[in-house]
């Protein structure tokens, strides 16, 4: 054989190798088409017996119940095999037998439509074409019988669907969905199919036009005010917020109303959740979301310039803002990051954690009393900003062992801003709390002093700031935890006082303000974070309850136990003689007065005074002087 010969038989063998390729899939064509027919074969009987059922139908419609003889015998049989063959071809060139129709939409109804119009022009198109003298169907026939085979085809379709609903319909506990729009469109079809122990009964939607409509079968009765008519009429306990578009505070909002009325709120995930693969399924609202705070934006340029390759050392790290700090910190790629506390576990927790995400901070287990320690290591690692977050906190505690106060929130602060100074430390950030406004008691008092110093220090080479704020949720010691252990034990949940309003915010919040606080702060100011309204601690406890499903008094009580020692029934952000200004960032304001410029004292004097008095007395002649040297000159004028 030639050269030529040679290359043809090549090409020859080339193309039947494709041609193999093409014609043997991972499984071989038989086996294909016979699971294909064992999984579409009997929707597509029934479906052409259907069709076949409406023709003949048609032509008893058509002719009154008689058919006549000239369609009889061979013209019959034709008419069979003619409706056959061409719902067939278009029930193949549309896909409508791969449509699942327990989630049927209307675009899968339209198709259903198309392949049966289909079908009717095509026999229509036979019949006035080729078949033209022996016409086996009558065109009046064709056009009722194609109406025919559409309604039975659909009826047919979605006859499961609606027996599932039927059979659904008097289960689950009964959900008033809150949002008429896609969201709730979607969760009620959802629920039609997958109960989840829930039965769809009404919607409330604040679009007034929507009021009074019927969507998917649910009656539309009203807006947020028909909140609690809706709630008695239907028998309902649970209200699902179904607006995944909204922002995060109108849904917190919402929820809010829904607990005041008495119903647990659930919410679906958010647009960008369910964009990132999140489950169209519905969620207790977090008690942070509850509280209702917009999402805090800070300017990321600024607080990478004075966090990105710095060195940070953070005090109390192993607390619950400082293991925050820890975590944000960690996430700006310092050069150094080294966490002090004198709790070594807490230490422990948070560094494994940050080395699960790549950080490697440094440990450092001291006490911020221990003036020999702190300077050491200040002098050793020499940081770039330190972050003083370590501190006695509980309110009560704190007025029976003022001594403990002077140590740790008087002594120990002082101790990290002098060696903080000597270190050559560029910006040191005191954390403060609304008890420092105007104290009465002992917590906010050494605050308020801690406050002072940092005012005292303006004229360092440090930068020295204070940043003031409330509770925040979920840290230790504070109510929501308490709160959580006790439901959780059956109760009773306790208050102190019916009218006591604190203000809140959540940890990731307080801490990013606090960075952007100290990305902009000017020497011995002291700042404050917007924290919104009040909240009224029996409405959070009562709303934290039915976010368990509980009814208070019905399902668990709420104990009012009185105002603890030093506590106030509600605070303030900002004191009586205290001027408020706006900085670069709307959720943080600088405040000023009397107090905090009249005065530069020599601290070391009044810690190491407060020191003796502790050595000697741990009692009233201690917390008075605590509040003395906390009000200052101004203290004629700081009476609440």
């Amino acid at each position: 054989m030639g050269a030529s010969g040679g290359s043809r038989a090549a090409r020859l063998l080339g193309v039947v190798r494709r041609h193999d390729r093409r014609r043997t899939p991972s499984q071989p064509l038989p086996a294909h088409l016979l699971s294909g027919l064992r999984v579409h074969g009997i929707n597509w009987l029934v479906e052409v017996v259907a069709v076949e059922a409406a023709f003949l139908l048609a032509f008893l419609v058509r002719y009154g119940g008689r058919i006549p003889a000239e369609y009889r015998g061979e013209r019959s049989i034709v008419a069979v095999g003619l409706v056959v063959a061409s719902y067939t071809v278009f029930d193949l060139v549309f896909h409508t037998y791969r449509i699942v129709w327990r989630h049927a939409v209307l675009v899968d109804m339209a198709t259903l439509a198309l392949t049966v119009l289909a079908t009717a022009v095509a026999i229509g198109w036979v019949e006035l074409g080729p078949m033209a003298g022996d016409r086996p169907i009558p065109l009046s026939v064709l056009a009722i019988g194609g109406t025919l085979a559409y309604l039975l085809l659909a009826h047919l379709k979605l006859l499961p669907r609606a027996r599932r609903t039927i059979s659904q319909g008097g289960l689950g506990r009964p959900l008033v969905i809150f949002g008429a729009g896609q969201g709730g469109i979607t969760l009620a079809k959802e629920l039609a199919n997958h109960t989840d122990g829930y039965r769809p009964v009404a919607f409330l939607d604040d679009n007034r036009r929507k009021v009074g409509r019927e969507i998917v079968g649910l009656p539309v009765v009203g807006t947020r005010e028909a909140l609690g008519r809706a709630l008695t009429h239907f028998h309902a306990e649970t209200v699902a917020v179904a607006m995944p578009s909204q922002a995060s505070s109108k849904i917190s909002e919402i929820s809010r109303a829904v607990l005041d009325a008495g119903a647990r709120p659930l919410v679906l995930p958010s647009l960008s959740e369910l964009l990132g693969g999140a489950q169209l399924s519905l969620r207790d609202i977090g008690i942070e979301e509850l509280v209702g705070r917009s999402e805090v934006t800070v300017d990321m340029g600024s607080i990478r310039a004075s966090f990105t390759g710095r060195s940070v050392l953070i005090t109390g790290a192993a607390g619950s803002i400082g293991s925050e700090l820890a975590r944000q910190v960690a996430a700006l790629d310092p050069v150094r990051l080294v966490l002090l506390d004198n709790n070594e576990s807490g230490l422990a927790e948070i560094r494994d954690e940050l080395e699960r995400t790549g950080g490697h901070p440094e440990i450092v287990v001291a006490t911020i009393t221990n003036m020999g320690v702190i300077t050491r290591t200040f002098q050793r690692v020499r940081p770039d900003v330190v972050v003083h977050a370590a501190a006695l906190k509980h309110v009560d505690i704190l007025e029976n062992q003022p001594r403990a106060a002077v140590e740790v929130n008087v002594l120990g602060t002082w101790h990290c801003a002098r060696a903080a100074e000597a270190a050559g430390v560029g910006r040191f950030v005191f954390i403060s709390t609304d008890k420092a406004v105007d104290p009465e008691g002992v917590l906010g008092a050494s605050k308020r002093i801690g406050e002072l110093m940092m005012v005292s220090l303006a004229p360092s080479n440090t930068v020295f700031t204070a940043v003031r704020f409330g509770n925040v949720l979920g840290s230790r010691g504070s109510v929501l935890p308490k709160f959580e252990r006790q439901i959780a034990a059956g109760g009773p949940i306790t208050v102190t006082h019916p009218d006591v309003r604190r203000f809140f915010m959540s940890i990731v919040e307080a801490v990013r303000l606090v960075l952007q606080s100290a990305a902009f702060a000017e020497p011995g100011r002291i700042y404050v974070l917007d924290m919104g309204d009040e909240v009224r601690i029996a409405d959070f406890a009562q709303r934290l309850a039915l976010l368990h499903g509980l009814r208070v008094p019905r399902d668990i009580e709420i104990a009012y136990t009185g105002l603890r020692a030093g506590e106030r029934l509600r605070e303030r952000l900002v004191g009586l003689s205290e001027v408020v200004s706006r900085t670069e960032h709307s959720r943080v304001r600088q405040v000023s007065g009397p107090a905090s410029c009249s005065r530069a004292p020599s601290w070391d004097d009044i810690v190491e005074g407060l020191s003796s008095a502790a050595n000697v007395d741990d009692g009233v002649e201690l917390q008075m002087r605590l509040l003395a040297e906390a009000r200052g000159p101004t203290a004629d004028i700081l009476v609440t």
